[in-house]
């Protein structure tokens, strides 16, 4: 879609009142240079469908162009293989960030925990302290 809005403006010169106004643009430019903006065209004060050139061309005036998107490069290409590993630490993920900072608040507010939770807070580390010396 953005292909042929380049190709249309490329031809046709940008979308001015005066062209739009005149046999130079067409509705269906108008229409896929609002698409191409992602206008969304909504219904009129009369409750109908606007579907004349001249809505559509307004709607084109009052959006502006949507940026150009940054061309990929390599670095975004080696970043995203990068992002694409199997082998991601805990450490390097959302997941990780926030267990870490879970587990700095229930270090920080122990006391404020009830016997059975603070018990099985304790016994579950202990679980895994024993487990992480048998892998070792």
């Amino acid at each position: 879609m953005h292909k042929d809005a380049h190709e249309l403006l490329a031809s046709k010169g940008p979308l001015t009142e005066a062209n739009a106004n005149a046999r130079l643009c067409s509705k269906e430019d108008t229409k896929l240079l609002c698409k191409c903006k992602k206008v969304k065209i909504s219904n009129g004060d009369n409750g109908r469908k606007k579907d004349k050139k001249e809505d559509f061309a307004a709607l084109c005036f009052e959006h502006p162009d949507l940026p150009e998107a940054a061309p990929w490069t390599d670095d975004d290409e080696a970043e995203l293989q990068e992002l694409k590993r199997e082998d991601v630490s805990l450490e390097q993920t959302h997941l990780g960030v926030a267990a870490k900072q879970m587990a700095v608040a229930t270090t920080n507010n122990m006391a404020k925990l009830d016997r059975n939770t603070r018990n099985q807070f304790l016994q579950s580390i202990a679980a895994f302290d024993a487990f992480e010396q048998g892998t070792s």
